[in-house]
């Protein structure tokens, strides 16, 4: 068993060793015996200056690190099983990217199909520890601190970003009852939001109908933090499209010099089953032309799928139009002029039906992943430039 092992191993890296172009390196040789000696595939993780941050920051000895990176691979490996080669062929040619694609992690392996592709398109690729370095670069420094909290908690980022809030909304801190009922008796249909949540997890609506659901929501909410905001009604181009959730616009900007650059665009969408369109809680994620507002790629899921037909409405995603794209970007502009501290934010918008644009929030560690799956292309050299 071990024997015919060793020989597909031998096999399959032949294959890989002509895809790399360094069959006749002496290195070969080396990697031959690192993971032959290593036969149950920990990975060179932890070898590597580039990744040592990722281990010393969790607190993990190494031991530790290389059990949790094998239950990933295993996790990742039969969640999206591609079945084109072996599961040796993966596992190589994993730990060969890696070498040469600095934070590549598992997830991006598969997520971005690398098996298929050259080791030149392999590096226009961010990994996932290249978005933490990208983040640290941009917006990591101790005098951005109070900025970057303003965007992680929703109170403070309605509050800075007012202007562009264009909904009725509430916080629960020292929230009185009278005021808690007064709000509500105005604002019937409501959605409740952890002031620091991410992934839409924790986010619920609630239709008031009676006094008595008010006192049973504020007795709820007391002593959690979270905000209370009124529904916003979507565009009819968006609500057409899924009418199950808002279906927000993430827009990515970039300053340098005192300007603005946009970055990327994308639309979130809702699978149809639940209330938020987060792309980590199941939506869809589809690349927008950020030139005319327009949707050039089929939806992607986490799981890979391509998904050209929305599920729920049958409606085509690819050639989609946004409505008032340029506005949505001045608007990004100029919030993003307002907190020129932060270098890198990724903002999520959303069209109201009267047309009106609007945000939802803004994030500092803002997914590139979304920007390179939908059409499996590397945006290092869109960023390159601003670094």
């Amino acid at each position: 068993m071990k024997l015919n092992k060793v020989k597909l191993f031998f096999q399959e890296f032949r294959v890989l060793s002509y895809k790399y172009n360094f069959q006749k390196n002496i290195y070969v040789y080396f990697l031959h015996w690192m993971i032959l000696r290593n036969m149950y595939w920990i990975d060179m993780e932890g070898y590597f200056e580039n990744e040592v941050w990722r281990i010393s920051e969790k607190h993990d000895s190494y031991f530790e690190h290389f059990h949790k990176y094998i239950h990933r691979w295993k996790y990742v490996y039969h969640r999206f099983n591609p079945g084109k080669h072996s599961q040796i062929y993966y596992r190589l040619d994993y730990i060969l990217s890696k070498i040469f694609c600095p934070g590549l992690d598992a997830m991006d392996y598969f997520r971005y199909e690398f098996y298929n592709y050259s080791l030149d398109k392999k590096r226009t690729f961010i990994t996932e520890g290249g978005i933490a370095v990208m983040d640290k670069k941009f917006n990591g420094g101790k005098n951005q601190k109070k900025y970057r909290e303003i965007l992680s908690n929703k109170s403070s980022f309605n509050r800075f970003f007012s202007e562009y809030i264009n909904r009725s909304w509430i916080s629960s801190d020292n929230l009185l009852f009278r005021d808690f009922f007064d709000f509500l008796m105005k604002n019937k249909h409501v959605i409740v939001k952890p002031i620091d949540g991410v992934g839409g997890e924790g986010i619920f609506k609630k239709i008031i109908q009676s006094e008595k659901e008010i006192k049973e929501l504020y007795d709820y909410i007391k002593g959690k933090k979270v905000i209370i905001e009124e529904v916003i009604s979507q565009c009819t181009e968006l609500k057409d499209l899924n009418p199950s959730s808002v279906n927000t616009i993430r827009v990515y900007s970039v300053e340098k010099e005192n300007r603005i650059f946009i970055t990327g665009a994308l639309l979130r969408i809702g699978n149809g089953k639940g209330i938020t369109d987060n792309y980590s809680s199941g939506g869809l994620a589809a690349a927008i032309d950020v030139e005319t507002g327009i949707i050039i790629s089929p939806a992607v899921s986490q799981n890979n799928d391509n998904v050209y037909v929305h599920p729920y409405t049958n409606k085509v995603i690819i050639g989609l139009q946004i409505p008032k794209w340029c506005e949505v970007l001045e608007c990004v502009k100029q919030a993003h002029s307002k907190m020129p501290q932060l270098r890198y934010i990724g903002w999520d918008v959303v069209i109201c039906e009267d047309g009106t644009v609007t945000f939802l929030e803004a994030n500092t560690c803002s997914g590139v992943e979304l920007q390179q799956h939908p059409l499996r292309k590397g945006v290092k050299h869109v960023y390159a430039p601003y670094l």
